[in-house]
């Protein structure tokens, strides 16, 4: 659990937290966080494709990680196996983030633990819906990315216009009656 000790971090190994699943969009693409040698020795490397559950504080939280990943005992890794899709299964887990936290015991904070996840039930279609399943979901959450994007765009337009009309960086004509 290699919190806050400075000697298990700046090595070559990923390290994602909690806060990367919850701002991930689904995918972990990216990591401020590192391990070395030390810090990966009381940790796991976990494989790409590997999904990322959050079960303390912001429980039910999930993300694929897109590359190798260690991470703290706040998350579960799940190894997608069998006749399971991993971008299948972690699409179906975000929906099953409020029963999770109905279900999450509760003393400092909420959490889950392994005993409430691995019996949990998977609504489980054959392999080759699961897959289109997923790519409808992802090509969603493209256009979702691409729209959230142009609104930001068009935000920040705005506001730059009302900024140079207001303060006077910009004149207007006024028609007389």
């Amino acid at each position: 659990r290699p919190r806050t000790e400075p000697r298990f971090y700046g090595g070559p190994y990923p390290f994602v937290q909690t806060g990367d699943v919850v701002a991930s969009n689904g995918r972990i693409r990216s990591y401020i966080q590192t391990l070395n040698d030390v810090g990966l020795s009381i940790s796991r490397l976990f494989p790409k494709g590997t999904i990322l559950i959050t079960i303390a504080a912001n429980i039910g939280e999930t993300a694929l990680a897109e590359f190798d990943v260690a991470f703290p005992d706040s998350l579960v890794g799940i190894i997608p196996r069998g006749k399971v899709g991993a971008r299948y299964l972690e699409y179906f887990l975000r929906t099953q983030k409020e029963a999770l936290i109905k279900v999450a015991t509760e003393s400092a904070q909420k959490n889950i633990n392994l005993q409430i996840l691995r019996p949990w039930p998977v609504a489980l279609p054959p392999m080759d819906e699961q897959v289109v399943i997923a790519d409808m979901l992802d090509s969603i959450g493209a256009l979702e990315t691409t729209e959230a994007e142009r609104l930001e765009s068009q935000r920040q337009t705005k506001s730059s216009l009302m900024q140079a009309l207001l303060t006077g960086e910009i004149r207007v004509k006024v028609a007389e009656e």
